[in-house]
């Protein structure tokens, strides 16, 4: 992890993952970040702060506009603190969001639609199944438990959800993760 010193709004300072618009700009400054130190010529280190230092301005100014490049609505920022607080122990409805932003429903929709590129509802059983990969990582829970602290109610349906939203069982994932972590760690 890497802390860039940017202060974010909606985070806390904790730590996030942010995607860019630049991908492929940056990747070229990590492969040329990368070449550099293996060839370790004259001037090496310094080419390497600088390609670094690139990257870091090109992610301040990708966040300088909103969480992952994406600009926020403010409008929208009592929903989104409710959904933090209650994506894993209420069921959460649009209605009750749009009366805590002080707007009609669809027009909440169309401004969620707008700031995420994605509808509440795919939003909020993303933040489920986030929290459930990294619960599932832990060893200490099972899928049922999981499902159960992770918001879902019903662990068939989280069961289908994750499987859905990954492209594997819950059992499969961890699997394949310890597996690529012990590979790694090698």
């Amino acid at each position: 992890a890497i802390n860039f010193g940017i202060q974010l709004e909606q985070n806390e300072n904790k730590p996030c993952v942010i995607s860019v618009r630049s991908k492929d700009t940056m990747c070229a400054l990590f492969s040329r970040a990368a070449a550099a130190w293996r060839k370790k010529d004259v001037g090496y280190y310094e080419e390497c702060m600088a390609d670094l230092y690139s990257i870091i301005r090109l992610v301040r100014r990708e966040c300088s506009d909103g969480l992952g490049g994406k600009l926020i609505d403010k409008r929208i920022l009592p929903a989104l603190e409710y959904i933090d607080r209650s994506f894993t122990n209420e069921v959460i409805s649009v209605e009750h969001m749009a009366q805590l932003c002080k707007m009609s429903s669809p027009y909440l929709r169309r401004l969620f639609n707008r700031c995420f590129g994605t509808s509440v509802a795919v939003y909020i059983r993303n933040k489920r199944i986030n929290l459930a990969m990294e619960l599932l990582l832990t060893q200490e829970y099972s899928v049922t438990e999981v499902a159960m602290l992770s918001g879902f109610n019903d662990p068939s349906y989280f069961t289908r959800e994750f499987k859905r939203a990954t492209g594997v069982c819950p059992k499969e994932y961890v699997k394949i993760k310890r597996g690529s972590i012990l590979r790694n760690a090698l």
